[in-house]
């Protein structure tokens, strides 16, 4: 068991469409329509540059993890995720090593299934583990964060 390639990078942004134009007058790769997911509170938009994906989150409503996010001043550069083949024998593996997670795992976008590293065990990272819906699209995980929780265990 390990970490895949990195699968995205995450930016919680208050607005889209002022980096929508920033990357296409930079031309910067494909620049995707954004995608609203209602259940999750977001609004999301890829950028795919030289085999790097950028994943910028908006919040829909003020009541959301990534609104509170921008509330707290945390908004920007929010977390790098790796794909990983089983989410939970990863998190089973990693808190072996006293490694937690920043709440339990959950549903992400498109089926995938997610779980956020504990900053404080990751050099003051923020590090998104991916499990892709097997046979599905690329997934749109939720990058918002709640607090940090004690290793996962099953």
């Amino acid at each position: 068991m390990s970490f895949g390639a990195v699968h995205h990078v995450g930016v919680v942004v208050p607005e889209l469409e002022s980096v929508r134009l920033l990357l296409e007058r930079a031309g910067v790769g494909v620049v995707d329509e954004p995608v609203a997911e209602p259940a999750l509170g977001i609004e999301v938009m890829w950028a795919h540059l030289d085999g790097l994906d950028l994943e910028f989150v908006r919040p829909l409503h003020d009541d959301t993890r990534a609104a509170r996010v921008l509330a707290d001043g945390e908004g920007g550069l929010h977390h790098v995720a790796f794909a990983v083949e089983d989410l939970d024998a990863e998190l089973d593996r990693l808190a072996g090593d006293d490694v937690g997670t920043v709440g339990p795992p959950r549903d992400g976008v498109s089926g995938s299934r997610i779980a956020f590293l504990d900053p404080a065990a990751t050099g003051g990272t923020l590090i998104e583990l991916v499990e892709p819906r097997t046979g599905g699209p690329v997934p749109v995980p939720d990058t918002t964060t709640g607090g940090a929780s004690a290793p996962h265990t099953r």
